[in-house]
């Protein structure tokens, strides 16, 4: 759920820094890469070069917004 709320907040890149892995509670930097697999797996996000990571369901993304943050 850090992952998700990190993106909804904006977050669509560098999630490997260090100050972005703490203030979202990310965990080790390899960990990272397994979160972001795992989330486009479940068909939760999409990664593409042009918007970096976004959450795929509007609704969804909203609902993250007013619940985590």
């Amino acid at each position: 759920m850090n992952f998700l709320r990190a993106i909804a907040s904006g977050v669509n890149k560098d999630f490997t820094l260090e100050d972005t892995r703490r203030q979202y509670h990310l965990g080790s930097y390899s960990n990272i890469p397994r979160l972001k697999t795992a989330l486009i797996n479940a068909d939760l996000i999409d990664s593409s070069p042009q918007s970096g990571i976004t959450i795929t369901d509007p609704v969804f993304e909203q609902w993250i917004r007013r619940k985590m943050m």
